[in-house]
């Protein structure tokens, strides 16, 4: 009972961490960046990558329990040589420095694009990664209609605006995962984990049931269809990656910690699936 009680405090001490440093407007760079400096001139020579998004991007839980340390192994700009992201992707083709941004939060919203975007609103960003939409699923009621179009609203907003500040930018934006398959996956030996973190109890509570899991699939292919929408609207911008959703994981791609999150082989996965069906620079 002790070392339960234990690893309890430890999840919420990486909790208060986590938010404290975000709610200050805190940034984790890659390594790449640790030596930059912020003259003009480099200004003008380095490639800005901005990540926003939710948990998936943030890659909590990935590793570490509850650590923001764990934003290394992160699909999209992490720097650990156990997963080749499009951050190192991208660092072995380009002749520029790359300036990283991964704004994304455990437990983000779409609404929280929003003012992840504002952060990095005054930079000229040529790679962006967004993922989002899961959280926003977890906790919609029967009737997503005004959700949907809200959701629509904060993603448009984004990307417009990104968009309008540098016309030769490159936006992944990969679909929603199929969770339903997490729970198909998990449920014989992730019960008790699923309940203890309260994760999307909607479609992974003991408490759910069909009816309402059958609803949260109808719902998530709804917003997956709006994603592949918004991209549509700007072609020459936006990559929409449909092969995450139809992407079947193994308890190997599932974080230990929480069997929620993607462990480290499965942000791996996630790299090269929105890398090799995204803009495909190499």
């Amino acid at each position: 009972m002790r070392s339960f009680c234990s690893v309890v405090m430890l999840f919420l001490v990486g909790l208060a961490s986590s938010t404290n440093s975000e709610a200050a407007g805190e940034t984790r760079s890659s390594d790449s960046d640790a030596h930059a400096t912020d003259s003009d001139d480099q200004r003008r020579r380095d490639y800005v990558f901005v990540s926003l998004g939710d948990s998936i991007t943030s890659a909590f839980n990935t590793r570490f329990l509850g650590s923001t340390a764990n934003k290394r192994y992160s699909w999209s700009t992490g720097n650990s040589s156990k997963v080749k992201s499009h951050y190192s992707r991208l660092k072995s083709i380009l002749n520029h420095r790359i300036r990283t941004y991964n704004l994304a939060r455990n437990g983000a919203h779409a609404v929280d694009i929003v003012d992840q975007y504002k952060k990095v609103a005054d930079k000229r960003i040529d790679y962006l990664t967004l993922l989002v939409g899961a959280n926003d699923l977890c906790e919609w009621s029967s009737d997503h209609t005004a959700d949907l179009l809200r959701l629509a609203i904060d993603l448009r907003y984004v990307v417009s605006r990104a968009i309008s500040n540098n016309k030769k930018i490159k936006i992944v934006m990969p679909a929603v995962p199929d969770m339903y398959h997490l729970y198909r996956e998990g449920r014989e030996r992730c019960q008790f984990k699923w309940d203890f973190f309260a994760a999307c109890p909607r479609l992974l509570s003991s408490a759910s049931n069909e009816i309402r899991r059958q609803r949260f699939v109808e719902q998530l292919r709804d917003v997956n269809k709006l994603l592949r929408k918004v991209a549509e609207d700007y072609p020459a911008n936006i990559k929409h990656i449909d092969k995450v959703y139809n992407f079947k994981f193994t308890k190997d791609h599932i974080s230990s910690i929480d069997c929620f999150h993607p462990s480290v082989r499965g942000q791996n996965e996630l790299a090269k699936i929105t890398w090799l069906h995204g803009w495909m620079f190499d």
